[in-house]
């Protein structure tokens, strides 16, 4: 009896026809490769997986599936320190079901190949700087001897400072469901831009993070997310919008990077006075762009000028006047896209204390909400599918006092904030039970909202994330990237 039948008759019923033809041989290869070997911490890492079958074989997705693939993870730097990585991972890291499907399951006929990706954020948070040995093995029937193994790939995670952050809650099946950020990072004396989306309920768990390959100045620019009226699922584009003086400009965005070119229109407002970008910009279901941003006009005045950006680049401008140059905006956008509705809440700076106005952007019709001998500091806004509340927070001496409208005013509730504490973020809960506050104090930092008070300490400036899993506080390491550094569920 020759090798191979001997082989035919000595197998088990579910490896019998494979071990016939291969003759000993798997029934599926695999060869690893990295387009990028050298990236930043807190950046996608990726492993292109290329494979054949040599036979025809039921499979799962290799790149993710629930427990067939396995990703070993040696540091070069501390030898002996090994990770081991499967499906189980991404689940516990991504807050799946357990019971949920991991992946999808598919018949190949022998012959096939293709390359699938592998991102190592779908089964663990961003990896520590430095350097490392990546193997991925795959389990390819129900037998511990039926597994293939890749090549190993070297990779490099480089330390990078952050320069700047700005967060965008999008709506799924909740109005929180998935957390994006423009983020950027001084690497080699450069600074790097990322689009980065995280898990709606753990802000330090990465979905992807990718290079978006500006060279603008965090200094000079604040680029920001485009706010969506809808299902984020349904755009698979994002827009990153910012000003340039006295332009309007923008980029469109996809977990693959940058898409086209940098497009700039003038604002029709004096480039000789300060220009401000309202938050948020917003996307529309068609595709264009609308922004509101303040200023004054060539004579002096006060205006908004309202653009509205098509498909195809043009642009077309309203200027709104405003009682009095805005020192804080942010607009609720309408659910009605055609025409274009929404309000603009600003506020302004006066000799007796400040003034929070309402102007409503079709009719140009304005009200004063409140005067006050206080000072306002900040203002926000919640929204989704058209509903909104704009809030104001204004400074008293040991607390600042907090006025929502939406659009019918709510009443004012004080957070105790001591004068001594600089307001570096206000945040409105996921629970629409009021806001955190975040503070710096001469020891550290603090975070304040209706149940809690806590202080502490942080290596870098933190950031407040009110997220449906909770109110986070993360900050980001040079060597680590993003981190959570406090979690106060139920707020």
């Amino acid at each position: 009896m020759n090798r191979g039948i001997a082989r035919l008759f000595q197998c088990s019923a579910g490896v019998l026809c494979l071990a016939a033809r291969l003759v000993g041989q798997a029934p599926i290869s695999l060869q690893a490769s990295t387009p990028k070997p050298r990236t930043i911490v807190g950046e996608s890492i990726r492993i292109d997986l290329h494979q054949i079958l040599r036979a025809d074989l039921d499979l799962e997705t290799v790149e993710l599936n629930r427990d067939q693939t396995s990703i070993i993870i040696n540091s070069l730097d501390k030898p002996g320190e090994t990770r081991v990585l499967s499906g189980k991972d991404y689940i516990a890291l991504h807050h799946r079901q357990p019971l949920s499907q991991v992946g999808r399951s598919f018949h190949g006929k022998a012959g096939a190949a293709w390359t699938s990706q592998l991102n190592l954020l779908d089964y663990t948070y961003p990896l520590p700087a430095g350097r490392y040995r990546v193997a991925v093995s795959y389990r390819w029937a129900d037998n511990a001897a039926a597994v293939v193994r890749a090549n190993d790939v070297e990779i490099e995670v480089a330390p990078a400072r952050l320069l700047s952050a700005r967060f965008r809650w999008f709506g799924g099946a909740v109005a929180r469901d998935q957390l994006a950020v423009l983020w950027a990072a001084e690497e080699s004396g450069k600074p790097h831009w990322f689009y980065q989306v995280s898990d709606g309920l753990d802000p330090a768990a990465v979905v992807s993070a990718v290079d978006l390959g500006w060279t603008l100045s965090p200094a000079q620019v604040s680029p920001r997310i485009a706010h969506l009226n809808q299902i984020a699922g349904e755009q698979y584009e994002r827009v990153a919008v910012w000003t340039d003086h006295s332009r309007l400009c923008w980029q469109r965005l996809a977990d693959t990077g940058s898409i086209g070119a940098v497009s700039c229109a003038d604002a029709g407002l004096s480039p000789r006075r300060e220009v401000r970008l309202a938050d948020p910009p917003l996307q529309l279901r068609q595709g264009g762009l609308v922004a509101l941003l303040t200023g004054e006009d060539s004579t002096g005045n006060a205006q908004a000028a309202l653009l509205r950006i098509g498909l195809d680049g043009r642009t077309q401008r309203r200027l709104i006047p405003i009682g009095g140059v805005a020192a804080g905006e942010v607009v609720a956008w309408a659910d009605s896209e055609e025409p274009v509705q929404g309000v603009l809440y600003h506020w302004v700076r006066g000799p007796g204390g400040s003034k929070v106005l309402r102007t409503d952007l079709v009719s140009g019709k304005q009200e004063t909400l409140l005067e006050t001998r206080d000072e306002v500091t900040a203002i926000t806004v919640d929204q989704w599918l058209g509903r909104a509340e704009a809030c104001a927070l204004a400074r008293r001496s040991d607390s600042f006092q907090v006025l929502c409208w939406s659009p019918a005013p709510s009443k004012p509730v004080e957070l105790p904030f001591p004068l001594a504490w600089k307001l570096m973020e206000a945040a409105p809960l996921a629970s629409g039970q009021g806001h955190a506050l975040l503070g710096q104090t001469h020891e550290g930092w603090a975070v304040v909202t209706r149940r809690t008070r806590w202080t502490g300490a942080s290596s870098s400036p933190p950031h407040l994330i009110a997220s449906p899993g909770g109110l986070f506080l993360i900050n980001h390491d040079a060597n680590r990237g993003f981190r959570v550094l406090r979690e106060f569920p139920g707020e």
